[in-house]
């Protein structure tokens, strides 16, 4: 590939803006499982509020379950509980911690890499790139960003199914019983 005139502009090539193009796409997509979950979360938290307080208290619905109530009782706080927990995972931050440290010295988009690296080192790398480094970054990046978008989605899918048969077996209870 030829190289760039000194003091010309770089010129990204075709892939790079859209490479840049699809990481955007996916930092939307996140947000908005990010946005869905934070809303599932108030919704289940509440209805596991009120399984909870319907088992605890003394004249609630599932307070002195035996058999199959009581077995019921246990799938409902189990689906809530689930689903509770997939969507706090959801919104819950992914630093990855341990590989962030291990593969800092190649990272140059992520700022779990950048914020371990010195300003010069970033300045020397940034310097130093060629066009088929420049892809490899995004790729890599595009690669991981896109394997957390999918963990977060899923997550929030599980959540919400999770969370439908729970409060349907809470209905299901309080109206039956």
């Amino acid at each position: 590939m030829p190289k760039q005139q000194a003091g010309s502009p770089w010129t990204p090539p075709p892939g790079v803006d859209f490479g840049w193009r699809a990481h955007q796409a996916i930092q939307e997509w996140t947000r908005s499982v990010d946005a869905k979950a934070s809303i599932v979360l108030t919704f289940e938290t509440v209805v596991a509020a009120v399984a909870a307080r319907e088992l605890a208290k003394d004249t609630g619905a599932f307070a002195n379950a035996t058999g199959f109530k009581l077995v019921i009782a246990i799938a409902i706080g189990a689906l809530l509980g689930v689903a509770v927990l997939a969507a706090v995972s959801v919104v819950l931050p992914r630093l990855a911690r341990r590989r962030t440290r291990k593969h800092y010295a190649d990272g140059l988009i992520y700022f779990g890499h950048l914020r371990l690296r010195s300003v010069d080192d970033i300045a020397k790398a940034l310097e130093g790139l060629e066009d088929g480094r420049v892809i490899r970054q995004l790729a890599s990046q595009l690669s991981v960003t896109s394997k957390v978008a999918w963990r977060k989605h899923a997550s929030l899918q599980l959540s919400i199914a999770c969370f439908v048969l729970g409060a349907l077996g809470l209905v299901a209870g309080l109206i039956g019983y």
